[in-house]
């Protein structure tokens, strides 16, 4: 579908492990994937654990589809806060030793990225985002064209609104007010944008905090 219509770039949260049982149907995704103007498909960060050791590197997903998607991949991970909360980008400082999902489909995208390493803090655009949500049932009865040259994110999103513990399934700030969760590729979608738009948010100087807490101490005091 994506393909007929002519969408401009898909990203896969969704990790290709490896190859089923099933030839036929796995060589149907891979020539499905061919057919994409672009595509990218999530990696995973495996983590090194070995006593002499600190570090992780990147889980690619099976050959067969990383083939069809042009070895275009980028590691899905998010890095919470201690409350749960995501408000940076990942890695961070970006960019890091290997490249995230939203980096490499920001890049396909055409979005002029910098090399040299910044702090960049999540710009969330509001609770409901600044996207169009489909089910898979509504996306494949649209009409004809529709997703001509447009850009789709593909994954899961939790299975209720509530902070339940599910696996990809994640806080954002408007959490603490709603108590409405997140789905990773939520999270994904708004890093992208950040980087597309580059309108990501910058943490300002030591010395800027320095004077609002001290004039906003003083204000409170008085």
């Amino acid at each position: 579908k994506l393909a007929d219509d002519g969408a401009e770039l898909v990203v896969f949260d969704s990790f290709f492990a490896a190859v089923r049982e099933d030839p036929a149907k796995d060589e149907s995704l891979a020539n499905a994937m061919r057919r994409q103007r672009h595509i990218v498909l999530m990696a995973k960060q495996a983590q090194v654990t070995h006593p002499d050791l600190v570090g992780a590197q990147p889980t690619l997903p099976a050959e067969l589809f990383l083939n069809a998607a042009g070895t275009n991949w980028g590691v899905a991970w998010l890095d919470p806060d201690l409350d749960s909360t995501v408000r940076r980008h990942w890695p961070f400082s970006a960019p890091g030793p290997y490249p995230s999902l939203p980096w490499t489909a920001a890049r396909l995208a055409g979005a002029r990225l910098s090399e040299e390493p910044q702090e960049r803090w999540l710009r969330y655009y509001g609770r409901d985002g600044a996207w169009t949500k489909l089910s898979y049932q509504f996306a494949l009865s649209q009409p004809t064209n529709y997703f001509r040259n447009k850009i789709v994110f593909i994954g899961t999103q939790p299975q209720t609104s509530l902070i339940d513990g599910e696996t990809d399934e994640f806080r954002t700030p408007y959490t603490r007010w709603t108590g409405e969760s997140a789905g990773g590729v939520e999270i994904m979608m708004t890093s992208f944008l950040n980087l597309m738009n580059n309108d990501w948010l910058r943490r300002p100087a030591f010395w800027v905090e320095a004077v609002v807490l001290i004039i906003i101490g003083t204000v409170l005091g008085g």
